[in-house]
């Protein structure tokens, strides 16, 4: 990153630096001695934990308020395990408090530990009644921290919603984005299909179109076999990879979020079509 240095591993070789490389020294002096470089903790001072979940991890920072900057201390994030991923919103975030006091032990086992969180409920989760076992040792957990709640609104936790959407934790599996991906019936196509039905000439140049795209094909063929063998691993992979495409009065629909698109090669130069459903 800063070649400071080039090819000086001979002894008793004087080193000179140049205005360039004397520029470069004084710049990684100045990153080393401030953020997001790690701090050396003051046991002495309240620790903070900014947490959050995702559908697929948790993660959490420690970082400790110095005249009135934040210090970073340790990050910590890792993936869910399978039923992890089918908690409710709400244990998902207790379990990255959890997972993440669990990390930082040696930080906040005896001094005052704030974790700032979005979820109001959370604030007043000593009050509130246990409801199964899981959440029963997850408050042992939490009475040997004795941590203070403090609401943070999700759009200021930056480094703690990073850390739980890693992208290379997210899994690649049919469970997880059967789980995460929006669901859309026929009904939702046929809607947005009737939006854009009444130029027929234009249906059907893009209909006609298809004709000349390989990919086009590939994904009708897998349509029509939705319902693939879990044993075969090439038809969970072509399942996944066009698990938002549908077809609807003979076009091909892409839907991922609320609203269908039909798709449209642009070897005829026909411009893209979307219809919100």
């Amino acid at each position: 990153m800063f070649p400071l240095l080039k090819k000086k591993n001979k002894r008793n070789t004087k080193i000179h630096f140049s205005d360039e490389q004397l520029k470069n020294f004084k710049e990684l002096k100045r990153r080393l001695r401030n953020p997001p470089v790690l701090h050396l903790p003051d046991f002495s001072q309240p620790m903070h934990q900014r947490i959050d979940a995702s559908k697929f991890a948790v993660g959490g920072a420690l970082f400790q308020v110095v005249d009135g900057v934040e210090r970073p201390i340790a990050y910590t994030s890792r993936k869910m395990k399978s039923a992890e991923l089918n908690y409710s919103t709400q244990q998902q975030e207790l379990l990255a408090i959890v997972d993440a006091l669990a990390a930082f032990r040696i930080y906040c086992l005896d001094g005052l530990s704030i974790v700032e969180t979005d979820h109001k409920s959370l604030e007043g989760l000593f009050t509130q009644k246990m409801t199964n076992r899981r959440l029963a040792r997850w408050y042992d957990t939490l009475a040997e921290y004795q941590p203070m709640f403090s609401y943070l609104p999700g759009a200021k936790k930056g480094i703690a919603d990073a850390l739980s959407r890693r992208p290379d934790l997210q899994p690649d599996t049919k469970f997880f984005h059967d789980l995460s991906a929006t669901s859309f019936d026929d009904t939702s196509f046929s809607l947005a299909i009737s939006k854009v039905s009444g130029d027929s000439e234009f249906i059907s140049r893009i209909k006609k179109s298809y004709k000349k795209e390989r990919d086009v094909h590939a994904i009708l063929a897998a349509i029509k076999k939705r319902k693939y063998d879990s044993k075969s691993k090439h038809e969970h992979q072509q399942h996944n990879k066009y698990r938002y495409y549908s077809e609807a009065n003979g076009l091909l629909c892409y839907a991922r979020q609320l609203s269908a698109s039909v798709t449209t090669p642009t070897t005829e130069g026909i411009p893209a079509l979307s219809a919100r459903s």
